[in-house]
C-alpha cells in the first residue's frame, strides 16, 4: 500500500512542474545562478531572510542537474515524496494501521504540500527536516537510555538542518525541550544530560549564523 501511496504522491507533484517561476522562485534561481557560494551565505541572505542552508544546498543541486523549471523544482519533488514516506514511517509506531496508512494518503494528497512540493523555494526541504526530527525526538523519548547513538546522531543533525533552512521551527525545538523538562523524570537523569549536551551542541553550531540573523 505505501508503495502506490508514494508512486501517487510522486505523480501529483509531477503535474504542471514545467510552469514558468513565479517571483521569489526566479529570485532564488537566479541567486544561485549568479552567485558564488560565499556570497550566497553572506550577501543573498542577508535580503532573503532565510538561513541559508536551502540555497546552498540548491547551489550545488543546480550544478548538477541545470536550472530549468523541472530541474531546480524537482529537487522539492523529492524532500515531498520522501516527507510522506517518513510520515509513514513515523506513523506506524504510533498509531494503527489503518490510521497510518489514511494520514500517508492526506499528506500524499494535500493540496498544500502538493503546492510547496512543487515550489522552489525551501520549504519542502524543511518540512522533511522538521518530521525527521520529531521522528528521532519519539525514539529518544521512548527508549530514554537505551536509545543508540545513531538515534542521538539523527536527531542532532536533523535539527541542525531544520534550524540553518528555516526560522519558525525554532519553536519546535522550544517544544521539544519543554516536553523533555515536563518528562524529566521519566526520561532519566542520563538522558537529560545527553539532552542538555545536545542542545548545547546545536547552539554552538547555530552561533556563526547569529550575526548574519541580528543583520536580516
Amino acid at each position: 500500500m505505501i508503495y502506490l501511496i508514494l508512486l501517487s504522491a510522486l505523480f501529483l507533484r509531477l503535474i504542471n512542474l514545467n510552469q514558468s517561476f513565479w517571483l521569489d522562485e526566479a529570485i532564488n534561481v537566479l541567486a544561485v545562478r549568479e552567485n558564488s557560494l560565499s556570497q550566497l551565505v553572506t550577501q543573498y541572505a542577508l535580503g532573503d531572510f532565510h538561513p541559508p542552508l536551502y540555497h546552498v544546498v540548491l547551489f550545488f543541486w543546480t550544478r548538477l542537474f541545470g536550472f530549468s523549471e523541472v530541474a531546480t523544482r524537482m529537487f522539492s519533488v523529492t524532500f515531498g515524496v520522501a516527507t510522506v514516506f517518513l510520515c509513514f514511517s513515523l506513523f506506524k509506531r504510533i498509531f494503527s494501521k489503518f490510521a497510518v496508512v489514511l494520514a500517508t494518503l492526506f499528506l500524499a494528497t494535500s493540496p498544500l504540500h502538493i503546492y510547496y512540493s512543487q515550489e522552489a523555494r525551501m520549504y519542502a526541504f524543511t518540512a522533511f527536516f522538521a518530521l525527521l526530527s520529531v521522528y528521532f525526538f519519539i525514539k529518544i523519548i521512548r527508549d530514554g537510555i537505551k536509545a543508540q547513538k545513531n538515534i542521538w546522531f539523527g536527531y542532532f543533525f536533523s535539527t541542525l538542518f531544520l534550524l540553518y533552512s528555516e526560522y519558525l521551527p525554532y519553536f519546535l525545538v522550544l517544544s521539544q525541550n519543554i516536553i523533555i523538562f515536563w518528562q524529566r523524570e521519566q526520561i532519566g537523569k542520563k538522558t537529560i544530560k545527553k539532552w542538555i549536551m545536545t542542545q548545547l551542541l546545536l547552539f554552538a553550531c547555530l552561533l556563526p549564523w547569529f550575526p548574519f540573523l541580528w543583520r536580516q
